[in-house]
């Protein structure tokens, strides 16, 4: 027999729930300093409860990087949508990862030993590369198209300095919670836009760099 619906729409909130719960959970204490019980405790459900939507602690954490995944796109979507500047939305989200160290920390640490090809996570990073590779190619696409680019490098090497820049800075500000991944990847725009299109995509006034 085939549930009822309103059963199935309640499973599927009570999942997104434990999503979310263990979403705040890794970015606040990290991956090993979360418990199943305290991501239980949050969404007011048991261990086992937990454990039967997600097998395990690691099946739980493959669904926040899913969850994680899937909201900066619609995100980046919507403000697509709503007509912000593209370059804007990537400091957007890289502004949004300097408030989630867990998160941050988890995600590394992970991107890093997945570089193995017998590790279990090895596809979802390999995929998840060559996506975020092609989604920031076509970012400096546009604006070569529409005429913003000062530098001359192709929009794919472009988007391999930018990720690449990303990636490290991640591990240095893990590092020294001091370094301003935000600063840093604004002055990357800065040094490839023309400079009307830097400042109507930031509002940030250019002036002149010291010699």
């Amino acid at each position: 027999m085939a549930r009822p619906k309103g059963n199935r729409e309640s499973t599927e909130r009570r999942k997104l729930e434990m999503i979310q719960a263990a979403f705040e959970a890794f970015s606040k204490d990290g991956y090993n300093g979360t418990s199943l019980k305290s991501i239980a405790e949050a969404v007011e459900v048991t261990e086992a409860a937990l454990l039967h939507h997600y097998k395990s602690k690691a099946g739980l954490m493959w669904a926040v990087l899913d969850y994680r995944d899937e909201r900066t796109n619609t995100s980046f979507a919507q403000s697509i949508s709503a007509g912000k500047h593209r370059a804007a939305i990537w400091i957007d989200i890289i502004r949004e990862n300097q408030t989630n160290r867990g998160i941050v920390e988890l995600f590394s640490k992970l991107s890093a030993e997945a570089t193995n090809p017998e590790h279990p996570a090895h596809s979802y990073f390999l995929r998840r590369h060559f996506m975020v590779q092609d989604a920031v190619s076509e970012l400096f696409q546009v604006l070569r198209d529409d005429g913003q680019l000062a530098s001359t490098l192709k929009p794919t090497q472009l988007a391999l300095e930018l990720t690449c820049l990303s990636d490290g800075l991640q591990i240095a500000w893990l590092m020294n919670p001091n370094i301003d991944m935000v600063a840093i990847q604004i002055d990357f725009f800065r040094d490839c836009m023309k400079p009307e299109s830097f400042q109507a995509a930031f509002g940030i006034q250019l002036e002149a760099k010291p010699l």
